[in-house]
């Protein structure tokens, strides 16, 4: 019997019907799938101990995690990025650090073409002033406004994701230049990114979309240096990870404005202090880290799961 055990905290069975619902359609009588509210790595040990496949959101799995689970084959993380697992242990453990890379291309271009576009054309202020009956003063604001089309779009990790915002930034009349070392050119030629420089991409860009993985290497990337060589009327966006951007530099930037806004759906730390002092800036566009999110997408997502824990019971991976 192989057990699939989904560990977080917060993990309770009535968040997976359609883990289930996967399971049961495949007809398997050899697997099981459980869950377990587990936050602590002593939690996260004990509660992992007779699982043969983690299922994990946000639960961080250590070294010193891993190297007690000597049962488990295989980890799966609900969702593009693997910064929550150790993965040169696991490697050595043994253990298949699995992602689902694919799922929600469509769902964050989109996020970020709607921030692009709610940016440049000043939706959020507008409305504000729109409802208070400050037409004059909404009409006022307007200036400056640019056209969006023939605007340069700068695009910081060109992989899949990457590569589908510069299709959707092409419809709208944009060139696009992209900072990514390790795409082969023929997948950016194929979208239509020129590959240019990580200082010429920030100098250039009137706006900058952050979609490359948090790694070591790109852990603040986006700091005080780099924030300061963006066009004082440059928007950042940001739907990959907070922390590839220093958020106390960018506080600084967005309340001397030295750059004309920002557009952020991932932060530092998560969920986002009603404190901080995002939450006072009018030139920033807030979200709850849903970039990725829509019914179909989800359903696709932990259905794809689902389907990649069976292929590691069966011994393909």
């Amino acid at each position: 019997m192989f057990t699939i055990l989904r560990i977080d905290a917060h993990a309770t069975a009535d968040r997976m019907p359609t883990e289930y619902a996967a399971l049961a359609a495949s007809g398997r009588t050899d697997v099981v799938l459980k869950q377990a509210d587990a936050e602590t790595p002593e939690q996260l040990v004990a509660a992992a101990q007779e699982a043969d496949v983690l299922l994990t959101d946000c639960a961080m799995l250590t070294g010193a995690v891993l190297q007690q689970l000597p049962r488990c084959r295989a980890i799966i993380r609900y969702g593009v990025g693997y910064d929550t697992v150790d993965v040169a242990t696991a490697s050595k453990c043994g253990i298949a650090v699995v992602n689902v890379p694919d799922f929600c291309n469509e769902e964050v271009s989109n996020h970020v073409m709607m921030f692009l576009l709610a940016a440049a054309k000043k939706l959020k202020p507008l409305d504000a002033l729109v409802r208070q009956g400050q037409w004059a003063q909404a009409k006022a604001m307007q200036r400056p406004m640019g056209s969006i089309h023939g605007e340069t779009l700068g695009i910081i990790g060109c992989g899949n994701l990457g590569r589908s915002v510069a299709v959707k930034a092409h419809a709208f009349g944009m060139p696009v230049i992209g900072y990514s070392p390790h795409t082969p050119q023929p997948l950016l030629n194929a979208a239509g990114i020129r590959a240019v420089g990580f200082e010429e991409l920030l100098q250039t860009a009137d706006y900058i979309s952050v979609n490359t993985s948090l790694n070591a290497r790109t852990h603040h990337l986006i700091d005080r240096a780099a924030l300061k060589q963006m066009k004082p009327s440059a928007v950042l966006i940001n739907c990959a990870r907070g922390t590839i951007v220093d958020e106390a530099a960018l506080i600084e930037a967005l309340q001397a404005h030295t750059i004309a806004g920002a557009c952020l759906d991932v932060f530092e730390t998560e969920p986002l202090p009603g404190t901080s002092p995002l939450c006072a800036l009018d030139n920033v566009l807030l979200m709850p880290h849903d970039a990725s999110y829509s019914d179909a997408s989800f359903h696709l997502l932990k259905t794809r799961v689902i389907e990649e824990a069976l292929r590691v019971c069966d011994g393909v991976l």
